[in-house]
């Protein structure tokens, strides 16, 4: 199997529970960064001996060009149409290379959703008490953190989190979809969109990230976070596990807040796809250890319990259980709010693997480092992503 790492890990626990239940299957792991799968994915599974289980985290073109196996034929036989249909949509790629419908070609591996870790020690030092309600009222906690001497924003490099996390609350979710799923004639170049790069710039001149946000590596954030070095984060539900164990209690989490009271948040989440290599010569196996993933009640639990995601699955089966206080027990309630009154949408750099290499990491790394600014970073995007489509 291939997987990376960070929220990738958990593969590899599953793996090994898998092998424990059935000892006549082994497997071996090699591991790559979210990074070079997303560029690298394709080359990987279009080599003579690819991996027979591959987490990629861009899907349309392997989908497309043939490499990775269709799921279809596995659909009745597991009952995946147990399964909610959100599951598996993001998963599914057309005839025309359009996410959303079509062939299914992946399950997810665990279905997380982002937002805002807090250092709750450094949270009550600024009298923080409750989650905010708005952006403006995020945006205020920054503030007094920053008067208070605390950092406001621990973030690594590049900062695309924290831009999505502003983005998807100045445009229509509609909009971010179809953009990511390669709708034609999708654009994200709006008066919306720049006011969503204007704040961001903002949170840069103010000073609310570490002065290191264009260098910082994923591990290195985790560690500094841990340490109290900086209030907020913005990570994903993959985290939650690995810090209930190293900062026990003094993690807590909300979904980014939306630009007015009551109107409902929109976060970002999903699931990276899991997939059979076209050349895999174990299919069948593969296929059932995928099916295992979402419906072996301690598969299901070990997937809550290491990274703090849904595991998916039939919606008759029950939840995970999780610890009381923790961080773990927050990202699966909260998952649940979206779920019932939100909106959650997919991560812009999985529209195209060249888009998000060539465009969305450096320029939100421009934008942050003052080398642009927001209606130039908009058109950026834009074109970069047409630009993509060619590629």
């Amino acid at each position: 199997m291939q997987s990376g790492g960070g929220p990738f890990d958990l593969l590899n626990v599953l793996g090994d529970e898998f092998s424990r239940q059935f000892p006549n299957v082994t497997f071996e792991y090699q591991k790559d960064s979210f990074d070079n799968l997303l560029l690298n994915g394709p080359r990987l599974l279009a080599s003579d001996n690819p991996p027979d289980i591959v987490l990629l985290p861009q899907l349309i073109d392997p989908a497309r060009d043939g490499l990775v196996r269709s799921l279809d034929e596995y659909f009745e036989q597991f009952d995946w149409g147990s399964f909610s249909p959100s599951q598996l949509s993001q998963h599914r790629v057309s005839e025309q290379g359009i996410r959303g419908s079509g062939s299914l070609y992946a399950l997810g591996l665990g279905y997380s959703i982002t937002g805002v870790m807090y250092n709750k020690e450094l949270a009550a030092r600024i009298g923080m008490d409750i989650p905010p309600v708005t952006l403006d009222e995020f945006e205020s906690l920054m503030a007094a953190a920053k008067e208070n001497g605390i950092l406001p924003i621990i973030s690594l490099s590049p900062a695309t989190f924290a831009h999505q996390a502003i983005f998807n609350q100045y445009l229509d979710p509609g909009a971010i979809a179809d953009f990511i799923f390669l709708v034609p004639g999708a654009t994200i170049d709006t008066p919306e969109g720049v006011a969503a790069a204007d704040r961001l710039e903002r949170w840069a001149n103010e000073g609310y990230f570490n002065e290191d946000v264009n260098s910082l590596s994923y591990a290195d954030q985790i560690t500094r976070f841990v340490e109290g070095d900086g209030l907020f984060m913005f990570n994903g539900s993959w985290a939650a596990g690995d810090l209930d164990a190293r900062m026990p209690g003094n993690a807590g989490f909300f979904v980014v807040p939306p630009l007015e009271p009551g109107k409902p948040p929109v976060a970002m989440g999903g699931s990276v796809p899991i997939v059979i290599a076209a050349k895999s010569s174990l299919p069948d196996v593969a296929a059932y250890f995928i099916d295992w993933l979402h419906s072996n009640p301690v598969a299901r639990q070990i997937v809550a319990d290491t990274s703090g995601q849904s595991p998916g699955g039939p919606s008759n089966l029950p939840a995970p259980t999780a610890e009381a206080g923790t961080l773990v027990q927050q990202m699966l309630e909260q998952a649940g709010y979206l779920s019932a009154e939100g909106v959650i949408v997919d991560f812009l750099g999985t529209a195209t693997a060249g888009f998000f290499g060539n465009t969305l990491i450096p320029e939100v790394q421009r934008l942050v480092g003052g080398q642009t600014n927001p209606t130039d970073f908009s058109r950026a995007l834009q074109e970069g992503y047409e630009a993509s489509l060619d590629q």
